[in-house]
């Protein structure tokens, strides 16, 4: 995975849409509320919805979340898209 330079937490929420999955972005002035860590990525990844188009066979499409991950403690929360 490719990680990106830091950014504030509320300047990748809000460019989320920009964001390719599975690219880990620094998180900076923030902290882990497990370890109080300051190493946070925002990690955009695809989880998949079932669905269908039109007509009786079943289609699975993906829609991505964002995730916020500590590396000190390996805690991961999912966010709101």
């Amino acid at each position: 995975m490719t990680t990106t330079e830091g950014e504030t937490l509320d300047s990748l929420l809000a460019r989320m849409n920009e964001l390719a999955p599975g690219v880990e972005h620094s998180v900076s002035e923030n902290l882990c509320k497990e370890c109080q860590s300051a190493d946070l990525v925002l990690v955009m990844k695809l989880e998949a919805t079932d669905g269908s188009l039109a007509g009786a066979m079943p289609k699975t499409s993906a829609r991505s979340w964002p995730y916020l991950r500590c590396r000190g403690c390996g805690r991961e929360s999912r966010g709101q898209a």
